[in-house]
């Protein structure tokens, strides 16, 4: 079944009855038919490009059946209009998180994440969905145990090692062999992880610092800037700039000290795939 030929209207009738269906199976069925470049893109313009349809799709509760059609929901994250319609509605925020497929193309795709990012009630629905696993760093023991690896630039002593800022231990802290700038304190995750969320506790003589993130430890990729609220002993949260993709480091480089750094809790938290 050619999409020549085919009108505008019916084009759009025929996809919204499939939709009025919640059957996922039918619709990606429907959308296989349409296999030369030209339907291809007569479809992408008539559907997924057409901001009126794309409104009505991401405010409808068959957003989830295009979630859950693999073409449907290919087609529909590389679509800019797609995204944009999807970005401004919190219907299309709400099906997005709880749809598994949807979260993964979502944290690939940086013009979506710019969106949630920009409004505080998406980003607080993307960043509790369940859809996907959650991953945060655990109750370090040693640098190497339970899992993954608590890392850094140098330690003043034994009593100070890496693994001190992720021990859930307020009463213990990280100290590096200096007061210097670039001294730094991290964690390698045991999977890449999609960092979303920093938590920390009692920083002291860290005028400003960096948050970055690397897949091989050597190449490290700044996240965010910031001068930390210093001993506090509740946690921070802060929220970190929604970033494409999965990264298996994270650590905080100290940018400017008036002391030797001083952290007593540090958490990253986020999603795997």
């Amino acid at each position: 079944m050619p999409i020549t030929g085919l009108s505008s209207s019916t084009l759009k009738t025929r996809f919204f009855n499939i939709l009025a269906g919640g059957n996922a199976t039918d619709l990606e069925n429907f959308l296989s038919q349409f296999t030369s470049a030209y339907d291809k893109l007569v479809l992408n313009s008539e559907i997924f490009s057409n901001p009126a349809v794309m409104d009505a799709v991401v405010n409808s509760p068959q957003l989830a059946t295009v979630f859950n059609s693999t073409t449907a929901l290919n087609m529909f994250f590389a679509s800019s209009v797609a995204i944009t319609q999807l970005g401004r509605s919190y219907n299309g925020i709400q099906t997005l998180a709880q749809n598994a497929q949807a979260m993964r193309s979502a944290i690939q795709s940086q013009e979506l994440l710019n969106l949630i990012s920009r409004n505080p009630s998406f980003r607080q629905i993307f960043t509790s969905s369940t859809a996907i696993p959650s991953k945060s760093v655990p109750t370090m023991t040693s640098n190497t145990t339970p899992e993954g690896q608590a890392l850094g630039s140098s330690i003043y002593s034994s009593s100070n090692d890496f693994y001190k800022a992720f021990d859930k231990n307020s009463t213990t802290l990280w100290e590096p062999a200096t007061p210097n700038p670039s001294e730094w304190v991290g964690y390698m995750f045991s999977v890449p992880v999609f960092v979303h969320t920093l938590s920390y506790t009692n920083i002291e003589n860290i005028n400003l610092c960096v948050v970055q993130r690397s897949s091989d430890g050597t190449s490290w990729e700044d996240i965010l800037t910031f001068s930390p609220a210093l001993r506090l002993a509740t946690p921070v949260q802060l929220p970190l700039p929604l970033l494409v993709n999965y990264y298996k480091y994270y650590r905080i480089l100290t940018v400017s000290t008036s002391g030797y750094p001083l952290i007593r809790e540090l958490d990253f938290s986020g999603f795997t795939q």
